[in-house]
């Protein structure tokens, strides 16, 4: 006799059994499969911010903090090229103060003049954003009264692309158009993986020049606004700072008829860290 299911539904076909049994292994190896993915991209996420966004945050912004003089009260946005000098010497609420300042170079190549984007640095720049220097050497003070004229970096970009990645770089020379360093001394070359100029210009900088802080610097005679960072020392604080430099500018004003008015001023460089930030969205 033929047996009849008591309960409608109950007895499930073995079609439609096997049928659920394989949608349900279909969307266990689904999920596993967008765990995998999830986990992929995981790794190239980190690895991306590892060589992107990491050599920004060698800096550490809780004890950066940016130097600025004002006129009669009207910010400059920067300091002069004579009174970083000074401060630099003189002040002690810092670990080290770094100065950076954008131009154009103007190489000469095989096919004529060709612009170059380049940065004029004090050795302290390097030093706070921990640039390495794969060939040859970073700049010294030794290098800032520009004695014999200046010397200087190339990118590993520059190098590569312009150079020929050439092994004698450190023999060569660049020659430019500019009559107060028409050949400039090629001493080291600057890892691709420096990131310190994007705080401060999304212009790709391949030429980097010792700025020059000389007889004429230390007399307060260079008025070039330049940014200044520095990394506060351990111990202190911004108010501790901001009083120092309250004192600095002061005698600095005293000393010299051409800072009338002058004060001095020092804020968190925190903000950097978002206008990065929002150029590598842009980007």
């Amino acid at each position: 006799m033929k047996r009849q299911c008591l309960w409608p539904g109950v007895g499930m076909s073995s079609h439609l059994l096997r049928a659920v049994q394989t949608a349900r292994r279909a969307s266990i190896a689904l999920v596993a499969s967008l765990a995998g993915a999830f986990a992929v991209f995981g790794v190239l996420l980190s690895l991306w911010l590892m060589t992107t966004l990491w050599p920004f945050g060698r800096l550490d912004f809780k004890r950066a903090v940016l130097l600025e003089q004002a006129r009669d009260r009207r910010n400059a946005g920067g300091i002069s090229v004579s009174n970083f000098a000074q401060v630099r010497e003189i002040a002690r609420s810092y670990a080290a103060v770094g100065l950076v300042q954008f131009t154009t170079l103007y190489v000469r190549s095989q096919d004529g003049l060709e612009s170059v984007d380049a940065a004029l640095i004090s050795p302290e720049f390097l030093t706070l954003f921990r640039a390495e220097i794969p060939y040859g050497r970073a700049f010294e003070s030794r290098d800032e009264p520009w004695s014999s004229g200046p010397v200087g970096l190339v990118s590993e970009s520059y190098w590569r692309s312009r150079l020929g990645a050439s092994s004698d770089v450190l023999d060569r020379r660049l020659v430019t158009s500019d009559r107060f360093s028409p050949d400039i001394p090629i001493v080291g070359v600057l890892s691709q993986r420096f990131r310190g100029f994007g705080y401060f210009t999304n212009r790709r900088i391949d030429v980097v020049l010792p700025v020059p802080i000389r007889s004429y610097e230390k007399s307060g005679r260079n008025g070039m606004i330049v940014t200044a960072i520095a990394l506060l020392a351990p111990g202190v604080t911004l108010d501790m700072a901001r009083r120092e430099a309250a004192l600095i500018g002061a005698e600095l004003e005293r000393k010299d008829t051409r800072n009338r008015g002058l004060s001095l001023t020092v804020r968190p460089a925190t903000g950097l860290f978002a206008v990065v930030q929002q150029r590598l969205t842009l980007a």
